[in-house]
């Protein structure tokens, strides 16, 4: 008999042996607790005059408005003027635009977003060029939700904005 052989019937035997005995009791683990470590979450402020309200409400509304007339000129460069640099760094990323790629709109189009020109010409104009605020809410006096009511009265929001050195900037 050869070595080959050899250590095959070994294995062979092994594995019979082992097939006819009971299996070793298993410790049962407590379930994996997965601890996403919670993002501060952003509260609305509660309390407000109505002066910083309706002051605030027609600030948002203006720069809105401006802003829609940027996207309808198809500014890039300008409308990246008014993106905060944190949501510049969020859009530039490859995984946001793989994941806006794949939404069902650019999808059925063939649309693969590679630049974050790409997300502006094919996302941010078709969706935002003709924006309209009705309601805002305060997260902090700098720091708002403005959103747009639609015909069911549901309120949708249209960005978050912060306003840096005295100008809003689109923050989401």
């Amino acid at each position: 008999m050869n070595i080959k052989s050899g250590l095959y019937l070994f294995v062979l035997s092994v594995l019979l042996v082992s097939c006819g005995t009971a299996p070793a009791p298993v410790e049962e683990l407590p379930p994996i607790q997965v601890i996403v470590p919670e993002e501060d979450p952003v509260e609305p402020v509660e309390e407000y005059t109505q002066e910083l309200y309706d002051e605030t409400l027609s600030q948002v509304r203006a720069f809105i408005e401006g802003l829609n007339q940027i996207i309808q000129n198809r500014n890039f460069d300008e409308w990246r003027s008014v993106v905060s640099e944190e949501r510049y760094a969020i859009i530039t990323s490859r995984e946001f635009l793989e994941t806006q790629s794949a939404m069902p709109a650019l999808r059925g189009r063939n649309i693969v977003l590679r630049t974050v020109n790409d997300y502006f010409t094919h996302v941010v104009v078709p969706s935002r060029a003709s924006s309209r605020v009705d309601d805002i809410d305060f997260i902090t006096e700098d720091h708002v939700r403005a959103f747009f009511i639609d015909n069911n009265d549901r309120r949708l929001e249209l960005y978050e904005l912060i306003k840096i050195d005295n100008q809003w900037k689109i923050l989401n």
